[in-house]
């Protein structure tokens, strides 16, 4: 009877050892996923902070707009291949290395669809600045997706892990 308490318990040790090396295992997995994710996005220098300093880095001039020195090096620190200035009318009134595959003016409908975080390919960000507005274009190999999750599914997100690790577990 003693061997079979000791065999018993041996495995329920065990198991209860696998399940914890399990989900810490996961736990670190998701927590080191995550802040890749948020230093992407750190070191992407395309967040709003970024653009906000850039954007203070601009002034109208009787000529158009400029840029200062330090707004160029801010420009040349972030991710940003290009960016533009788009006034109400759709025409660019400022333009930082715009390729040339890339338009001068946009209709609304253009904005609109290029808003969607993509334009000819290129995924960018945009801000509002004034009465314009600035698009800052990144490299193409760089993707961005839209998440867009109910209310409800977000309020019950921890039951996902909870479901996940029982899974993994079992």
């Amino acid at each position: 009877m003693k061997s079979l308490f000791k065999i018993s318990s041996r495995y329920v040790v065990t198991a209860a050892l696998i399940t914890l090396l399990v989900l810490t295992t996961n736990i670190a997995g998701i927590l080191i996923y995550l802040s890749h994710i948020s230093k992407g996005l750190e070191d992407s220098g395309m967040g709003r902070s970024e653009m906000t300093n850039i954007e203070k880095e601009m002034s109208k001039t009787a000529a158009g707009y400029e840029m200062s020195e330090a707004g160029y090096a801010l420009l040349q620190n972030s991710a940003c291949l290009w960016a533009m200035r788009l006034n109400n009318n759709g025409d660019v009134v400022w333009e930082y290395q715009l390729p040339d595959e890339i338009s001068r003016h946009y209709s609304l409908s253009d904005v609109a669809v290029f808003s969607r975080w993509y334009l000819n390919d290129y995924p960018i960000f945009t801000w509002k600045n004034g009465d314009d507005l600035m698009v800052y274009g990144v490299n193409k190999h760089v993707a961005r997706f839209d998440f867009m999750e109910t209310f409800d599914f977000i309020r019950n997100f921890h039951r996902c892990f909870i479901y996940y690790f029982c899974s993994t577990c079992s």
